[in-house]
C-alpha cells in the first residue's frame, strides 16, 4: 500500500499479515478520496479537518487524509499488530504531531473529544464485516453510529463514511446521521452520511 497525494505522496505504508484486517486497494482508495475532494471543493486534497478513523487498521485512510492537508487525525484500534503497524507508519511519514491513537474497541472505548472542540468533521468507519451483517456479542454498527451521533463529539455536518458489504444496505436514516450517497465497488460499499445536530 502507499500513500496516492499529497504531503507524503508515494510512501508506502505496512499492513499485518494475515485476513483480520482488509487494507483498502489503492484503486479504491483513489476513488474515494477523489469524491472527498469534490465534496469538499478541494480535488486533490482536503481542508483542514479534524478527522476520526475507526477500526483504523494500518491507518491508511486517516494517513492519507494527513497527507492531503486534514490538521489531525485519532485512529482507534484494537488489534495490536495492527497497531504495531499504525505506530511505525505514523513514524515513518513524519506526523506524529498530527494523531494520537486509542488502542481499544471502536464498540465499546470511550471516544475522544476532538482538541480544539470544533468536533469531528471526517469520520471513517470500516468495522470487521461480520458486525456489519449480523449483530455480535451484542454489539452491532447501527447501534455504533447511533452513539456516535448521540455522543456530541461530532461538528455539525460532519461527514461519516462507512465502509461495508454490498450485499447490505445502509439507506435509512440512524438518529441524527442521514445517508446521502452510496458508492459501490465490486462487493464493497460506502455509505455516506450527514450529521445534523439540529435533529431531535
Amino acid at each position: 500500500m502507499r500513500i496516492i497525494a499529497g504531503k507524503c505522496k508515494g510512501m508506502r505504508i505496512q499492513a499485518p499479515r494475515g485476513r483480520v484486517t482488509r487494507p483498502m486497494p489503492d484503486r479504491i482508495k483513489q476513488a474515494l478520496f477523489s469524491s472527498l475532494g469534490s465534496e469538499y471543493g478541494t480535488p486533490g486534497a482536503l481542508p483542514e479537518l479534524a478527522v476520526l478513523d475507526l477500526f483504523a487498521g494500518s491507518g491508511a485512510f486517516g494517513l492519507e487524509a494527513l497527507s492531503r492537508g486534514a490538521r489531525l487525525c485519532c485512529f482507534v484500534e484494537r488489534y495490536r499488530p495492527a497497531l504495531n503497524c499504525l505506530r511505525e507508519n505514523i513514524r515513518k511519514l513524519n506526523l506524529s504531531g498530527r494523531c494520537w491513537i486509542v488502542a481499544g474497541d471502536a464498540f465499546s472505548c470511550d471516544i475522544p473529544d476532538e482538541p480544539t472542540g470544533v468536533g469531528w468533521e471526517l469520520v471513517f468507519l470500516d468495522p470487521p464485516y461480520a458486525t456489519v451483517e449480523i449483530e455480535l456479542a451484542g454489539v452491532s454498527v447501527p447501534d455504533l453510529l447511533m452513539a456516535l451521533a448521540d455522543s456530541g463529539k461530532l461538528a455539525d455536518n460532519a461527514t461519516i463514511i462507512l465502509r461495508h458489504p454490498s450485499s447490505v444496505n445502509f439507506d435509512r436514516r440512524i438518529g441524527k446521521l442521514y445517508p446521502y450517497q452510496a458508492r459501490t465497488y465490486s462487493t464493497m460499499s460506502f455509505t455516506w452520511f450527514n450529521y445534523d445536530k439540529q435533529i431531535s
